[in-house]
Parts: C-alpha cells; structure tokens; sequence
C-alpha cells in the first residue's frame, strides 16, 4: 500500500530528524504510546540507523509520520500525525516496517519476530496493525500511575549504600556494565548511553544511580518528564 501521492518517504537524517519525531509526538501527546521516555528510544542504536529509520512527509514538507524498527525491544515504534492520517499512509508505514523487518530477517537467515504496540481500546491502530499481517499475542505493557499530591516515602537503604545522580559520562561504562547485568543483555552500549546525557530533555537530577560501599554501581532507576501540552 502507498501513502498519498504527493507524501515522500526517506531515511532519517540524523539528530535534526530525531529532533522532528520528538516534536511530532509532543504536539499531539494523547496520541503517542510512548511520550515521557520517547528521548530514551530515539537515541537508541536502532533510531540512529537510516536503514531502520523512516520519515514521511507531505508535499510542503511537513513531517506527517515516522517509524523505527526498534531491535533492542524487538518492536516497531511508529507514529502518525492525526491531522494526516488515513488508511493509506499508516499501512504504508507499518508496510515499510514489515519489508525491512523481511529483509532483515532474509540477511541472516531466520525469523525475527516483532512487536507493534496498541492501547487496548485503540481499534483504528489496532486493525491497522493486523492488516499489515501482525497477529494478536497475548504479551502487554502494564502502564501504571500514582498521584503527586501525597508525601512520597523515603528509601531506605542497606547500611553503606547510597543514592545519587549518575555522575555524567565518566560513569558511562560503569553504568552500561550495570545495566547489562540487570536485565542479561548486551542491547545497552555506551554511544546510547552517551546520546540520552546529551538529550535536551535530559535532566541529570532524575538519572539515580545507588552505589554499594565500594563504590562499585548496583542499582539505577532513569526517569523522564513529559513535555507541557501545547
């Protein structure tokens, strides 16, 4: 399926493409599966990769869509512009995302299974989405909430253990090395970490890392904000 003649598709360009499709979400914020952590995906590995990194735009070049094929969390990220959205352009898109996850797929000779994400009560994405011949699995996100306008417990720590925000990119490789300890990967690596620091969004006082008595990096927790609503 192709999009609407006069929309043209292309690779990312780098950082001020990355810049777009966080703006582009931001606009239309009740829209997107992902907001709050969006920096954290964009700079991911795959995000930066043209080959798995795709704009659509309209005849005045505006960007109307995007997708990532997200290795790291073996899904598609994508989104649509509402005020440009139509049959047409989302199932190119996730069409676009199904022929490369085919060819990436046909590259090293085996299957790839992938994700692509929709709220429950989302029909419209969802019948997009099997349409392009995703089918229903039973795996799901639990997106969780808690009211700010209560006390919040203090932690508290085993004795000699400490909290504190990660003390920049001199700490990359301590912190990569732990977090690939966590979660028994090796997806994390340091130009990732190095580009989410670097991120405009990024507030250092909400990257906490707990450090054990020898100053050895145990435990992290990354926290981002949502930008305002326009």
């Amino acid at each position: 399926m192709t999009a609407h003649p006069e929309m043209t598709s292309r690779p990312s360009e780098g950082d001020p493409d990355l810049a777009r499709m966080d703006d582009m979400v931001a606009a239309s914020p009740g829209d997107s599966l992902h907001l709050a952590d969006l920096p954290w995906r964009l700079s991911s590995p795959s995000a930066r990769d043209p080959e798995r990194t795709r704009l659509w735009e309209d005849a005045d070049g505006r960007l109307v869509a995007w997708a990532v094929l997200q290795f790291p969390w073996h899904c598609v990220d994508y989104q649509v512009d509402p005020s440009a959205r139509s049959e047409a352009l989302e199932g190119a898109v996730l069409g676009w995302a199904a022929e490369r996850l085919n060819g990436e797929a046909a590259g090293i000779g085996e299957s790839l299974p992938f994700y692509a994400s929709a709220r429950k009560d989302d029909t419209r994405r969802s019948t997009a989405i099997r349409r392009t011949g995703f089918s229903p699995d039973e795996w799901s996100y639990v997106h969780m909430a808690r009211e700010m306008d209560g006390p919040i417990p203090v932690p508290v720590l085993p004795e000699g253990f400490r909290i504190r925000p990660l003390a920049g990119e001199t700490e990359i490789e301590a912190y990569v090395a732990m977090h690939r300890a966590a979660f028994g990967s090796a997806n994390m690596t340091a130009e990732w970490r190095r580009s989410t620091l670097r991120h405009p969004r990024y507030v250092k006082g909400l990257n906490l890392v707990i450090v054990a008595p020898d100053g050895v990096l145990v435990g992290f927790c990354v926290c981002w904000i949502t930008p305002p609503l326009p």
